[in-house]
């Protein structure tokens, strides 16, 4: 029997829908799917589990470049075009 993680992205694949995989931790698999307006955050689990999460609506606009670099700062990340202005 194949693992639900191949069913999901083959039903996924069907559909056209782009699918982003990220291994967020050991034994679980977050496959990020955006559909117009709402994101899924789908979390397949080693044993077959599967958990979602969907973020509905606009998130607005981005940042301006100093407020980004700042909040990227703020959690120990430097971006490097910060760093190329800093030379």
């Amino acid at each position: 029997m194949a693992h639900p993680l191949f069913a999901l992205l083959r039903e996924l694949d069907q559909q056209r829908l782009w699918t982003v995989l990220d291994s967020t931790s050991p034994g679980i698999v977050m496959l990020t799917v955006t559909i117009a307006d709402s994101r899924f955050e789908i979390d397949v689990f080693e044993d077959g589990q599967i958990e979602y999460a969907e973020y509905a609506g606009g998130e607005g606009t981005l940042p301006a470049a100093e407020a980004l670099e700042q909040t990227l700062r703020r959690f120990g990340a430097v971006p490097r075009w910060a760093l190329s202005r800093e030379q």
